[in-house]
């Protein structure tokens, strides 16, 4: 539990140092994403249209910004930090292999969740160094997923825990204030919008754990 709450520690304190850094890289792909997916609920009244419509320019967004954002704290963590050019282009060069393996990760925890929440939760930490292993060490999606699942063997209860306690911090607040919102009447695209963006932002903390394990984890294995 100590090594857990450690974890969580570094990865905000990385978070709150590179904030600036973090919003200019994901900022650009996440604003006009969540425009879309606040205005796609006041323009169409179809659901499943809704859903199909921003499930596949999320996936076709995603491995842009995150590829970006892998790229900038694996530069930050050599002591050589990426400009946002810099970023992007290692993003541009991994989006096909990342686009793939978000395809087949988003398939493995659908599955999961299907079954029953624990078994798709456990999914996603066996598979959360996955993208790691994908831009970092320039694997292909299905050796990627498979280095993750072996990886994390004997982790994934500790990337779980730091999960779900970096949700309750960050998260959590957020979408008590977005419930509240709601249950007074005050719900607004612009509201929808900004809450959206801020949500996104805050999931990197996320992305910044798995990566403080995915790191502590590989010097270990030196």
């Amino acid at each position: 539990m100590d090594e857990v709450s450690s974890l969580v520690k570094d990865s905000l304190t990385f978070y709150r140092h590179h904030i600036g850094a973090i919003s200019r890289i994901i900022l650009p792909c996440i604003i006009p994403l969540n425009l879309l997916y606040a205005l796609a609920g006041v323009y169409s009244d179809d659901l499943n249209q809704q859903f199909w419509l921003t499930s596949t320019v999320g996936l076709i967004v995603y491995p842009l910004y995150q590829g970006a954002l892998i790229a900038y704290m694996a530069s930050v963590i050599s002591g050589d930090p990426l400009t946002r050019g810099q970023c992007y282009g290692v993003a541009l060069n991994y989006w096909r292999p990342l686009f793939l393996l978000s395809v087949l990760v988003s398939l493995a925890l659908m599955t999961g969740l299907f079954l029953f929440i624990l078994p798709g939760f456990y999914i996603m930490a066996r598979l959360a160094f996955s993208e790691f292993y994908c831009v970092l060490n320039k694997q292909a999606p299905f050796t990627a997923l498979e280095a993750s699942w072996n990886a994390t063997k004997g982790i994934e209860w500790r990337i779980l825990l730091g999960g779900v306690t970096l949700l309750l911090i960050t998260l959590l607040p957020v979408w008590l204030i977005e419930n509240l919102f709601a249950l007074l009447a005050l719900e607004h695209v612009i509201i929808t919008f900004i809450i959206s963006v801020f949500e996104s932002l805050l999931w990197v903390t996320l992305t910044v754990f798995a990566y403080r394990v995915f790191c502590l984890n590989q010097a270990v294995n030196k």
